[in-house]
């Protein structure tokens, strides 16, 4: 999973959480993905499957999962066209403050798109 993933960040401090493509040269994009495949595995793998309904704590042999979530057309688009997105860069002498990192890949089959994403937040 990820194998062909771009990696995008949203910003933090804004109503519209704006998307930016972060520009990487190929071996950092490669160890980017890498890091959340492996992470995906390791949450996932070998572990059943519970459907969300936010009362549940999973045991450690469990993961939970939403069914028909719908991630926002910003992000779908993203993924769509990557280089269609701004790029990260600085706005005046700082970056902007970022709010989570992702990474996501669209494949399709016989019409129907498909998207995987893997999202990492950041809170202060």
């Amino acid at each position: 999973m990820f194998e062909n993933c771009s990696i995008m960040i949203i910003r933090a401090g804004t109503r519209s959480e704006e998307i930016y493509r972060v520009d990487v040269d190929a071996d950092t994009q490669k160890a980017i993905c890498s890091a959340f495949s492996t992470a995906q595995d390791e949450l996932v793998s070998s572990k059943t499957r519970v459907e969300f309904d936010g009362s549940y704590k999973p045991h450690s042999d469990e993961f939970l999962a939403i069914a028909h979530f719908q991630l926002p057309d910003a992000i779908l688009d993203a993924i769509r066209d990557p280089l269609g997105v701004p790029p990260y860069q600085k706005q005046g002498d700082d970056f902007p403050e970022i709010k989570a990192i992702f990474v996501g890949e669209r494949t399709e089959n016989e019409g129907t798109e498909k998207f995987n994403v893997g999202f990492q937040r950041f809170r202060k």
